[in-house]
């Protein structure tokens, strides 16, 4: 799976815009489609239910009328042209009540209205029936068994005709109260998912904001913690550890590589300064005013001192007889069998005198001279032999004995030194020869 830290900085934002845009997006559309079906729902139960009540008035009417027309039919049963006026009438409310009842019918209806519809119906069969019956007598001029026909039949079917539509029309005005009731609460459903959908995004944004933000605020805490730490102890031995591919992992890189140099840098400085100050401590030993004997002992006891050097022994060169003798030693015990004189070539100390170059030796026999201490004694781990040399000429060597090997900045202090303490015991022995 790919980390967030192995993409670079300017696509980790893009990427979270376009989420949280995509998300922003998502909110819109679901929340208005759900809103804008929800309103063409309440749009549509309100037609529907408005429609079936102007209807079941305008039922209403065209029976009223038709009642009103039989009446005067019947009040002016002897008037033929009156008669055929209100007839005329009655056959155009008719019309209008089919028409009215057929549109109606065409209206979704649930179980309910359904079977009041069907009473409405069947009271209009027998209302009409009854009526026509009256209007019958009329027209055969009886009529006073049209008016008894009209009270004992026709008035009694026609309210019960007329009762079914206002029940109908009631059960609409409720039914329609509570489809407006249900579609308030579907909107309120669908504002409430809208609603918890927004929370959700806004959530995933938080989310979203703090993990794009912890990947970049991880390297950045590295690097102040890191550079805190140097400002406040000076301790270039810092290194922020940071996995991944982005433009931090260049700039962290680029600062561990700075304190590297600097380190190396201070380090340099270091060891320059700790030669320096070893070179004027040796410098310090080579008086012109001490003996050979002197000279060598303080010189040998400050090299062994400022190296940590376990043991020391300086052989001074005797030109007359071509040898080389022990002089001075610091903590140096002489090895069985072996003589404190050597001439060129001979052992590692008349070898270097020889060669004139400094020999480093690391794997000791058995029977090398060991570094001697009150609780017992150990075997050298590196030894230095050191030519003496002044003007191409050998006046002594140097060996030193140390149970860890000497680093680099010593070799070079030691050889440093070297040149001062040959110049020295050459003034020492040009000093005794005269």
């Amino acid at each position: 799976m790919m980390k967030l830290n192995h993409l670079k900085l300017a696509t980790r934002l893009i990427l979270s815009f376009a989420v949280l845009s995509a998300l922003a997006a998502l909110i819109a559309l679901v929340g208005l489609s759900s809103l804008a079906a929800q309103s063409t729902r309440f749009e549509d139960v309100v037609f529907d239910n408005s429609r079936k009540i102007a209807l079941c008035d305008d039922l209403i009417r065209s029976i009223a009328a038709a009642s009103a027309s039989i009446s005067a039919i019947i009040l002016n049963g002897d008037d033929t042209a009156i008669v055929n006026q209100e007839l005329t009438q009655l056959k155009l409310e008719r019309a209008e009540y089919d028409q009215n009842w057929t549109a109606l019918e065409r209206l979704p209806a649930s179980d309910a209205g359904r079977v009041i519809r069907k009473k409405i119906d069947a009271g209009k069969i027998m209302a009409r029936a009854a009526n026509d019956a009256v209007i019958a007598l009329v027209l055969d001029k009886k009529l006073s068994e049209a008016r008894v026909a009209l009270t004992a039949s026709a008035m009694p079917l026609n309210a019960i005709w007329l009762a079914a539509l206002v029940e109908n029309q009631a059960f609409q005005t409720a039914q329609s109260e509570e489809q407006i009731q249900a579609s308030n609460q579907e909107m309120a459903r669908a504002k409430t998912l809208l609603l918890v959908i927004t929370g959700a995004v806004i959530l995933g944004g938080l989310w979203l904001g703090l993990l794009v933000t912890g990947s970049i605020q991880q390297p950045v805490n590295g690097l102040l913690k890191a550079m805190a730490e140097v400002a406040r102890t000076g301790d270039l031995n810092q290194n922020v550890q940071y996995a991944g591919r982005d433009e931090f992992a260049t700039l962290v890189s680029e600062f561990n590589g700075m304190l590297e140099k600097q380190r190396l840098t201070t380090q340099a400085i270091e060891s320059q300064n700790w030669v320096n100050t070893g070179m004027t401590s040796v410098a310090e030993q080579l008086r012109s005013d001490l003996s050979l004997g002197e000279l060598s002992r303080l010189t040998v006891s400050c090299l062994a001192r400022y190296t940590e050097a376990q043991a020391a022994a300086l052989f001074v060169f005797d030109e007359e007889h071509q040898y080389l003798s022990l002089m001075a030693s610091f903590a140096y015990e002489l090895r069985k069998g072996i003589s404190n004189r050597f001439a060129l070539g001979e052992g590692l100390v008349g070898q270097a005198a020889l060669e004139k170059q400094l020999i480093s030796v690391t794997n000791l026999p058995a029977d090398y001279s060991r570094i001697a201490s009150a609780t017992g004694d150990t075997l050298p781990r590196n030894v230095l032999v050191m030519p003496l040399v002044h003007e191409n000429q050998i006046k002594g060597v140097l060996e030193l004995s140390r149970v860890t090997e000497f680093d680099p900045v010593a070799l070079d202090l030691l050889r440093r030194a070297g040149d001062a303490i040959a110049v020295g015991l050459h003034v020492a022995q040009s000093a005794e020869n005269t």
